[in-house]
């Protein structure tokens, strides 16, 4: 091949050598790139270094644990903050440092090898003439190195001071505005973070900074004046009928001050601080302060009699502030007006007014007795139904209103229906709250969209017009089918109970019809063996039911139209009658009869006889 290269030039001439000069550059540049990609095969390209820490030509591991010891060497020596006063030695694991070795190898690996082909070339041509470093990855807990550069400055700083007025008894002084020297946090922060990831412990002197005055004025003459005057006595606030006063004492302590105008014709202007006025504001602020109350009703069982709303108000402790301010800065008449915030009710007079609950336009009582806990269960019931209102076309559910029967809402254990039995539950005894609810309901013609009847027949119930309720069983549930809200009021006494529903007259009538039993069905009779008996012995567990049912036919008419014909049926399924008898065997006993003893008792001496028995 070298021959036919070199027979090739020569024939060729310039060209020739051109073309081979050309294929030589071409052979070397490759001959470059196979050694180098030989030479850094699973290994960091030569002429990286970490944090100035060579890592060229070492695979992962061995850059891994030459930076790790070279960390471990680092944490073990401080850094330290210095001042002309004060020196401040720690080390990076005060400040929570953790360096992430693995990451930091791992882009020190990726230079040569991140781009494309030719990018990549070029990056590894590049390294054996212009060396490259890569920060240290990691992390610094930010609260601990706060904490530090806090603590430095509390030490170090000289604040400035803002120009002002003293008062001293009856004496005022001005006092200029003079700058401060403080340290500069930000820039300490960055300089600390750059060091910690540097691997070198040194001095690192605190940077600080000149602090102007927030406040400082070149006339100063006319705040002594002001001054002199807000101080000058008394000063009164009020609210209505009550009143509040701050001494000269406590008006010269809550003094600010700032600053109106540039340059020259900057002025010093005196104010009370609310900030300062904190605990004499709270004061006022407790006394003052009103809750909304919205438009509500008082009802008497026949009207709702509307009670207007109450906006609700509380201080306004910077224009407050302002007021006293103003107050101050007179030679009379030192007397503010204290300033409140309105917050407004959640129902307005004029909503109330527009929602009609003017009057009664259904009711109903029903009488109860039964245990404390059943007692309390009606009442607790028709508490929280109790100031319920209902917009025109809203269903009111009771499970929904009452919610579940828990301790936690409320509810007691007493006896409740179910499964046909009486059993202790929770929240037992409030279907009688349901009940009286839903003849409310009847009698004032609304729409009943859920009602369903008691499994057993309770006889003190009306006929044909009771309602059962059970939380995830059956529910009551009825429309506001009027043009106007209605009010729901609920009453309580010693064994009675009372809804009345509120609202704009409906003018509805209702007729109503209940029909007698029908499908009557005697109980039949369940006979259960059990040995706690003797052969021949019963006992009746449950007398069980006559199955019947009855129907009560409804009848609204209003402006005489019909708008409501239902037939409210109620169904008592029977339960047969349940009779326990005796699979026990009796017992055989002999008795033997009591032996007999007879005591002779002579002049001088005893005589037991005992009898055997026969």
């Amino acid at each position: 091949m070298i021959s036919n290269l070199t027979n090739y030039i020569r024939r060729g001439g310039w060209k020739g050598r051109a073309v081979a000069a050309a294929v030589v550059v071409a052979a070397l540049v490759v001959l470059a790139i196979v050694v180098d990609a030989g030479l850094s095969y699973n290994r960091i390209h030569a002429g990286v270094s970490i944090a100035g820490l060579d890592v060229g030509r070492l695979t992962h591991e061995e850059a891994a644990a030459k930076l790790t010891a070279q960390v471990q060497r680092a944490a073990a020596k401080p850094i330290t903050l210095t001042s002309d006063t004060k020196n401040w030695p720690f080390v990076p694991s005060d400040v929570g440092t953790a360096i992430d070795v693995s990451g930091s190898v791992d882009k020190a690996a990726s230079l040569g090898r991140a781009g494309n082909i030719v990018d990549n070339l070029l990056d590894r041509f590049a390294l054996y003439f212009s060396p490259r470093t890569v920060g240290l990855s990691g992390t610094v807990d930010s609260v601990l190195l706060d904490a530090l550069i806090t603590g430095v400055a509390k030490k170090l700083d000289n604040p400035p001071v803002n120009a002002g007025v003293t008062v001293k008894g009856n004496k005022v002084t001005v006092v200029d505005g003079t700058d401060g020297l403080v340290v500069d946090q930000v820039a300490l922060r960055g300089s600390l973070k750059s060091l910690l990831f540097s691997l070198h412990s040194t001095d690192l002197p605190v940077p600080t900074k000149v602090l102007a005055p927030a406040i400082q004025a070149a006339n100063t003459s006319t705040a002594v004046a002001q001054v002199t005057t807000m101080v000058g006595g008394n000063v009164k606030l009020k609210l209505d009928d009550q009143s509040w006063s701050l001494s000269p004492e406590k008006v010269a302590a809550a003094l600010e001050f700032r600053t109106e105008g540039q340059g020259d014709a900057s002025r010093l202007v005196p104010y009370l601080s609310a900030k300062k006025l904190s605990a004499f504001l709270k004061s006022v602020g407790t006394a003052v302060k009103r809750e909304p109350k919205g438009a509500t009703w008082q009802t008497d069982g026949k009207t709702a009699t509307l009670i207007a709303a109450r906006t609700g108000r509380q201080l306004d402790t910077e224009a407050t502030a302002a007021a006293l301010t103003a107050a101050a800065l007179k030679t009379s008449s030192r007397v503010a007006a204290a300033q409140v915030k309105e917050s407004q009710p959640n129902r307005s007079t004029e909503k109330a007014k527009s929602m009609g609950v003017v009057t009664k336009i259904g009711s109903y009582t029903t009488e109860f007795g039964g245990s404390a806990g059943r007692r309390h269960n009606v009442a607790r019931a028709g508490e929280l139904i109790s100031g319920t209102l209902l917009a025109p076309g809203e269903e009111f559910d009771f499970n929904t209103v009452v919610g579940a029967r828990t301790e936690a809402n409320g509810f007691k254990t007493a006896p409740a229906i179910i499964g046909g039995k009486l059993e202790d539950t929770l929240g037992g005894g409030i279907c009688q709250v349901s009940t009286t609810l839903f003849n409310a309901v009847f009698f004032a013609g609304l729409d009943v969209t859920a009602r369903t009847n008691h499994s057993i027949y309770i006889s003190h119930y009306p006929k044909g017009r009771d309602a059962t309720v059970s939380w995830g069983g059956p529910e009551f549930r009825f429309r506001n089918d009027t043009a106007n809200w209605i009010l729901i009021k609920a009453a309580s006494g010693e064994g009675s109970l009372t809804f009345v529903l509120y609202g704009t007259p409906t003018h509805r009538k209702v007729a109503y019809t209940t029909s007698d039993f029908y499908n009557i069905t005697p109980p039949t009779e369940k006979r259960v063996k059990t040995d706690q008996l003797l052969v021949g012995e019963t006992n009746v567990t449950d007398d069980g039911q006559t199955g019947k049912q009855c129907k009560v036919a409804r009848k609204v008419v209003q402006d005489g139209k019909t708008i409501h014909a239902d037939v409210f049926v109620s169904s008592y399924p029977m339960r047969p009658k349940t009779v326990e008898e005796g699979t026990k065997a009796p017992t055989t006993t002999t008795t033997l009869p009591k032996p007999t003893t007879t005591t002779t008792v002579p002049h001088t001496s005893t005589t037991t006889t005992s009898l055997t028995p026969p």
